[in-house]
């Protein structure tokens, strides 16, 4: 998906995160599987998992006040778009969906309605939900109202 001018940071907070997180991989070596089974996610991984998040919510807060089309193509990226490249930065970027809750408040319900829309599609088991998430689909309910 293709974001408008006023987005590119965040498209480039979340490439930022995608190329850091790549090169840790390189990095890490043939047997950093076995590494992180027996002594956890290494100390990097959470280095840059913090430093994403930062990112990310000082991104979402220049969105503060934002007319409601751009937060929602921001909400849009944020819940439905953005994909890792595996399993771990997938699960960090499900676990940042969290931060796109401010702009849900900005949402025209019409935007909202397709949003949550796409977002039940992508979850479709809300008992599989993380806790954040739920949140998020109860903020997406409330604005679609």
């Amino acid at each position: 998906m293709e974001l408008s001018n006023g987005l590119q940071s965040l498209r480039q907070c979340y490439e930022e995160y995608l190329d850091d997180r790549r090169l840790m991989l390189r990095e890490g070596g043939a047997f950093q599987g076995i590494s992180r089974f027996l002594t956890g996610p290494p100390a990097g991984e959470r280095v840059i998992a913090k430093r994403f998040l930062q990112r990310l919510e000082a991104c979402v807060a220049q969105l503060d006040g934002a007319d409601a089309a751009l937060a929602a193509e921001a909400a849009e990226f944020m819940l439905l778009n953005a994909k890792g490249f595996d399993h771990n930065s997938q699960l960090m970027f499900q676990a940042a969906e969290y931060y796109a809750l401010p702009l849900l408040d900005a949402l025209a319900p019409g935007d909202a309605a397709r949003i949550l829309l796409g977002y039940t599609a992508r979850y479709p088991k809300r008992k599989l939900l993380m806790p954040k998430q739920l949140e998020v689909l109860d903020a997406l309910v409330r604005a679609a109202k």
